[in-house]
C-alpha cells in the first residue's frame, strides 16, 4: 500500500512538471510571435511638413543658396561655390553647373545640369562634351534652339543656356569621377562653329557637391524617413535666414 502511494505521488509530480513545461513553451511561442510582429512593423514615415522642414534645414546646413518660387511652388538650390551675392541678389557663375529643384508640395527632388555660353558671338550650340580623365564624354547632343534659352544682354553680349533634367546616371557617374582639384575643358558645338571653356576646380567641386546632396535628398524624399536626430532640426524661418532671389543671367 505504501509503495502504491509513493508511485501515485511520483506520477502527480511528473504530471505537474509536464504541464508547467507546456505552459512555458506556449508563453515563449507567444513572446516570439510578438517580437516578430514588432520587428516586421513598418517604420513611421515623416509628414510632408516635417519633410519640407528637414529639406530646408539640410540645404542650409550644406551651405546651399536657395530660392523659393511661390508661383512655381518649387525650391531651387545652388552650391555656394558657384552662387555669389551681388548687392541684394544672387548670381550663378560657371559654364557648366548643376542645381536641385524640390517640389514644395510633394518634396519630389530633381537634379538639373546647365551648359551655358556667354560672349560676343552666337554659337547656337546643340552639343556639349567634356574632356575627362577617362576621355571625352558627351553631356548632351542634338538639342534644338527651342529647348534652350537664348538672350541678348544690355551690354550687347549673348547668352545661350541649356537646362537638362533629368540627368542620366552615366553622366552623374562621369562627373563624380572627375578630379576635384583639376581643370577640365568643355566644348559647345554648333552647326558651323564651336567654343571651349575651362571648367575650374571650384566648379567641379560644386558639381560633385550638388550631386551628393541631390542623392541624399532623393533617398529621403523616396523613403520619407528622417535621421534619428531630426528633433534637432530648425526650419529656415526659425533660424531667421534670409532667402535670396537667384539671378541666372
Amino acid at each position: 500500500m505504501r509503495k502504491y502511494i509513493e508511485i501515485l505521488i511520483l506520477g502527480i509530480i511528473m504530471l505537474v512538471a509536464c504541464n508547467n513545461a507546456d505552459t512555458k513553451s506556449q508563453n515563449d511561442s507567444v513572446s516570439e510571435k510578438s517580437a516578430s510582429v514588432e520587428t516586421n512593423a513598418p517604420e513611421p514615415t515623416a509628414s510632408s511638413e516635417d519633410l519640407k522642414k528637414y529639406i530646408d534645414y539640410f540645404l542650409i546646413d550644406k551651405n546651399f543658396v536657395i530660392n523659393k518660387d511661390k508661383f512655381q511652388e518649387t525650391i531651387f538650390a545652388y552650391s555656394s561655390k558657384i552662387a555669389e551675392k551681388k548687392s541684394d541678389n544672387i548670381a550663378v557663375n560657371g559654364t557648366l553647373y548643376s542645381y536641385i529643384s524640390i517640389n514644395d508640395k510633394t518634396a519630389d527632388v530633381s537634379l538639373h545640369l546647365v551648359g551655358r555660353h556667354s560672349g560676343k558671338d552666337w554659337v547656337f550650340f546643340n552639343k556639349a562634351q567634356l574632356d575627362g580623365d577617362d576621355g571625352v564624354f558627351t553631356i548632351f547632343d542634338n538639342i534644338s534652339s527651342s529647348d534652350k534659352t537664348e538672350k541678348v544682354l544690355d551690354s550687347g553680349s549673348v547668352v545661350e543656356k541649356y537646362d537638362m533634367s533629368p540627368v542620366s546616371e552615366s553622366i552623374i557617374n562621369n562627373i563624380k569621377k572627375l578630379g576635384a582639384t583639376k581643370t577640365y575643358i568643355i566644348r559647345f558645338t554648333g552647326k558651323d562653329s564651336y567654343i571651349e571653356y575651362s571648367v575650374k576646380p571650384e566648379e567641379i567641386q560644386a558639381l560633385q557637391e550638388t550631386i551628393n546632396v541631390y542623392q541624399e535628398l532623393k533617398e529621403i524624399s523616396k523613403t520619407k524617413r528622417l535621421p534619428n536626430d531630426y528633433n534637432k532640426v530648425e526650419s529656415a524661418a526659425e533660424k531667421n535666414l534670409n532667402i535670396q532671389i537667384v539671378l541666372e543671367f
